[in-house]
């Protein structure tokens, strides 16, 4: 089930699901440990003997944020019960606090009893195992633990400053059983402890509230590295009071957004709304060590039978995101992930020795947000028996090549400085000798999409570009010699893409080659959305003509031609397609992807020549508007034919596409405006 409203402040990360369910708590670090991973934590409430969980169909929700926050407002409603609730959800800006206001409104003409109740469902560390939590008296409240994790469960209204009542329980492997079923007599049995796989629910009271009153309640989890820490946290909240820390937090976001006077030049508004939405939703996937988290939707049962997620740090998702960012000010974000690759490069033992040239360093495949190497589905192993790096290149090449135009917009020698070795000359170095020896193309690795080994013109365009920017910055540094090898390696790959990768018959080029040991090449004409990087990144002149010729064919081929629309990754594309569309593939070539329809937006700004020549890409920024939810939450992939979600939402890089083209489009505007006759 695809996510919805997520908040965070670069520690803790909670994630609801389109029922408003809790469904991810991500702590200490966002993509690392889901201490809550696929459970779902309910909302439940008490009328007058009758029960309900939030989620039951007799509920209508209107999901969405406080504006220009990370502050939830969500109104919940129930015909039969004669109720409405209103929520604010947040995470503190600064302090490890889930919180929650709930105003419950009367629309009966009676006086009524309500009680709420909030289910908190564990899976400490991802194991299910070996967990504990307990009522504590001395301060009324229930704290769930294991080793260095913490979650404190309090609340409070006007007149009770702690819980009404609660209780623990157990439940299986598959989470079944537990005490969420307890709270549905609308009694909780007070189990003061369970222990191993665990649960736990709280309820808060709101007696006799007068028809068409309202009443107020909180409740909030504070985590921790121990008792004390989140002890702390719970005294903060009651003597501050849970108001100030969400009215804190909502000015805090609005703040954050506001640190750049963006003009927006009568951009509609439906789309200024969903940029500045997209930096906040960038910014709950950030960790504070600067890992960049593709996604955090747990629910991916199909990525080795439930097994896998996207909540790792990709370097290519990081770099497109962190040049987002910078495109759009927030320079402090893109270097604190810089900085994070700074740390995690590889340096091969087997790729060193005693000339400059041989000091090489290249991206393995995925980080945790820790600095951890992650799991790695990419062999090491060639056709032949031979090791090959379990990469792809183009995650290297994309880090020197985001690096520079960093530094071309902030201009801070003393930010590229650490970077500069590891980053710009160690890579460009791995990058000069991983070549294949027949074409001196980029050597085979994986494509960006993670699907098959080859030499890919999408790599071949990264490539260069990663050289290129490292040439400029050893230019910069006084090392002439680095820079001229970079850029003599630069010119030969570009050579040898036109000799190999462009097809003079089809007028356009390759998805990719393949090279024997004879030098014999195999192409692959599949039209793939990623062959813009070859005018993206600088290698081409998106006007000519073999780029022409290229992008034409993309909206030929890849267009799907359904009410929905949008733009396919590429021709008989597998990934999330639905079999039973397979007698329509005539008509759409795979699922319409976010990124990929705004890399033709990107390429329609790059060859705009008019401001009316823009008007194509304000199109498809409406089309990415109505594709998102009411709280601008956007996925991976939409269905052709009914436009649902597919893969996971949100999704990182989505997001930060939106941020990119609107930068681009804003600077393109202004250009055109300014060479406009008068």
């Amino acid at each position: 089930m695809a996510r919805d409203l997520p908040l965070g402040n670069g520690n803790l990360l909670v994630n609801f699901d389109k029922d408003y369910n809790v469904r991810d708590i991500y702590y200490p670090y966002v993509g690392k440990a889901n201490q809550s991973r696929r459970r779902i934590s309910r909302t439940g409430i008490m009328v007058d003997g009758q029960f309900s969980w939030l989620s039951a169909s007799d509920w209508s929700k209107d999901m969405d944020y406080v504006h220009d926050s990370l502050t939830t407002k969500v109104i919940a409603a129930n015909g039969p019960l004669e109720i409405q609730l209103t929520f604010n959800d947040t995470v503190d800006f600064h302090r490890d606090i889930f919180l929650r206001r709930i105003e419950v409104l009367n629309q009966s003409r009676r006086p009524r009893d309500v009680r709420l109740f909030f289910h908190y469902d564990f899976l400490f560390w991802g194991v299910g195992s070996g967990d504990s939590i307990h009522y504590h008296p001395d301060g009324n409240f229930l704290v769930a633990y294991k080793d260095n994790c913490y979650f404190l469960m309090n609340a409070a209204t006007r007149r009770l400053d702690g819980i009404s009542s609660w209780t623990t329980g157990f439940k299986d492997d598959a989470g079944l059983g537990g005490s969420w079923s307890d709270a549905e007599d609308g009694i909780l049995e007070e189990n003061s402890n369970a222990f191993g796989s665990i649960d736990g629910v709280i309820a808060v009271d709101q007696s006799q509230i007068p028809p068409g009153e309202t009443r107020v309640c909180y409740t909030w989890l504070a985590a921790g590295e121990n008792l004390e820490e989140v002890r702390a946290l719970d005294a903060m909240v009651r003597r501050h009071e849970p108001q100030y820390f969400i009215a804190r937090t909502t000015n805090y976001w609005r703040a954050w957004l506001d640190k750049e006077d963006t003009d927006f030049h009568g951009l509609p508004h439906e789309i200024e709304h969903v940029y500045r939405r997209s930096l906040l939703i960038i910014r709950t996937h950030v960790d504070n060590r600067g890992g960049i988290i593709a996604a955090n939707d747990s629910d991916l049962t199909f990525l080795v039978h439930g097994q896998e997620s996207y909540s790792y740090v990709w370097p290519r998702d990081g770099a497109y995101i962190a040049n987002a960012l910078d495109k759009a000010g927030y320079a402090y974000l893109a270097a604190r992930f810089y900085n994070f690759c700074n740390d995690v490069i590889h340096h091969d033992p087997a790729l060193r020795g005693d000339e400059p040239h041989q000091d090489q360093a290249y991206m393995l495949h995925k980080y945790t947000p820790d600095k951890l190497v992650a799991s790695n589905w990419m062999a090491r192993v060639d056709d032949e028996g031979s090791f090959r790096p379990p990469i792809q290149e183009d995650e290297t090449a994309l880090i020197p090549y985001a690096v520079w135009q960093h530094y071309l917009k902030y201009r801070d020698i003393e930010v590229l400085a650490p970077w500069f070795r590891p980053l710009l000359i160690q890579s460009a170095n791995f990058m000069v000798e991983f070549r294949e020896s027949h074409t001196k193309l980029p050597a085979p690795s994986y494509d960006l999409w993670e699907e098959r080994v080859g030499i890919y013109s999408y790599t071949v365009a990264t490539v260069w570009a990663g050289l290129n920017a490292a040439a400029n910055a050893a230019d910069l540094f006084g090392e002439a010699a680095d820079a001229f090898r970079f850029r003599h390696a630069a010119a030969e790959i570009k050579e040898a893409c036109e000799t190999y990768l462009y097809d003079n018959k089809l007028g356009r080029f390759l998805k990719r080659i393949s090279v024997n040991s004879k030098g014999e090449v195999e192409p692959d004409s599949t039209v793939d959305v990623s062959l813009y990087a070859l005018w993206y990144f600088g290698m081409f002149d998106p006007n000519d003509p073999r780029i022409v010729g290229t992008m034409n064919a993309i909206v030929d081929r890849l267009s799907c031609q359904t009410d929905i629309g949008g733009l396919a990754r590429y021709e008989g594309d597998e990934y999330h397609w639905d079999p039973d569309l397979q007698d329509q593939r005539d008509k759409i070539p795979g699922n319409p992807w976010i990124i990929s329809t705004l890399w033709l937006a990107q390429y329609r700004i790059a060859t705009a020549r008019s401001v009316e020549d823009l008007k194509q890409v304000l199109s498809a920024l409406e089309w990415v508007c109505a594709r998102a939810l009411p709280s601008g939450v956007l996925p991976e992939q939409i269905h052709p034919l009914t436009g649902e979600h597919l893969s996971v939402s949100p999704l990182t890089w989505s997001h930060s596409t939106v941020v990119a083209v609107v930068q681009e489009y804003l600077e393109k505007y202004v250009v055109l405006q300014r060479d406009s006759p008068k």
